[in-house]
């Protein structure tokens, strides 16, 4: 059976009046949504993300009401419903953060298709948007093979990241807590000064 497999949900305030709902999510039959750069990014007005809350809860009801084979999703490993996943959307809204605090807290990086480099069935760099038309045009059984270029885009420029997220081009979201960003450097460096402590030791041998 295929479920939505919600990993990581966080709200964030922009200075508009509008909010950006970011989610890692995927699907228990793939591996989207399992690593740190796998975000996605939604900006909504407050009243349509209302909407979408209330779109979720109607005709739902909560998964502890409902019989054990009546869940539709997981939200952090737990199974629930359209309900439960409106009312999680909810909690998250009222933990937003300002756009400001966000980038202060986490360890946040955007980065904005910037090219296309088209490899088979020909090699030349090309914009996404004429990316998108040239794969349209291919014969259906064409082989296409590309690689996509990204530029950073300025974390204190809150216009030209809602800009990005509302274009439709490919964005690399980044979203980590700095403390495990720092934990994980200081476990790399441990790990690097025992390797070269073993190194040594086999040479002087």
């Amino acid at each position: 059976m295929g479920y939505t497999m919600i990993f990581e949900t966080k709200i964030v305030n922009l200075s508009d009046g509008r909010l950006i709902l970011f989610d890692r999510s995927g699907c228990n039959n793939d591996n989207e949504g399992r690593r740190s750069n796998e975000w996605n990014a939604k900006i909504y007005t407050k009243q349509e993300f209302r909407n979408r809350i209330e779109s979720f809860k109607r005709d739902s009801k909560p998964y502890k009401e409902c019989q054990p084979h009546e869940w539709e999703l997981k939200i952090y490993g737990r199974v629930a419903t359209g309900y439960d996943y409106g009312a999680h959307l909810e909690r998250m809204q009222k933990r937003a953060m300002d756009f400001k605090d966000f980038i202060a807290e986490k360890r946040v990086a955007f980065n904005l298709c910037d090219e296309i480099e088209l490899l088979e069935p020909e090699m030349k760099l090309m914009s996404y948007k004429d990316f998108e038309k040239y794969r349209k045009e291919q014969p259906i059984t064409e082989k296409i093979s590309y690689r996509v270029w990204y530029k950073s885009i300025d974390l204190n420029n809150e216009a030209e990241i809602a800009k990005a997220i509302e274009s439709g081009k490919p964005l690399e979201i980044i979203i980590e807590d700095r403390s495990l960003v720092m934990s994980n450097k200081a476990l790399e460096y441990e790990e690097n000064t025992e390797n070269s402590q073993n190194e040594g030791m086999s040479m002087s041998m």
